[in-house]
């Protein structure tokens, strides 16, 4: 189960990107992150989460496009 405190990832380019979950929603969810809205779909079957990367970016990605980092 994936909560707020756990370490993902998620593919990016040729790589993984990582980063630790910050929030988790169970409804729409559209976030302003560096000037741009960002929206995700989310139900309580098929949450969407709220990530915090190393470098302090943060992105919102769909239960489908994360896995737990362990």
């Amino acid at each position: 189960m994936i909560k707020e405190g756990t370490e993902v990832q998620w593919n990016w380019g040729n790589g993984k990107g990582t980063g630790k979950v910050e929030e988790v929603f169970h409804h729409d969810v559209e976030k302003t992150i560096d000037g741009e809205k960002v929206s995700r779909k989310a139900s309580k079957d098929y949450p969407s989460y709220l990530i915090i990367q190393s470098d302090g970016q943060r992105v919102i990605k769909s239960k489908s496009e994360i896995q737990r980092a362990d």
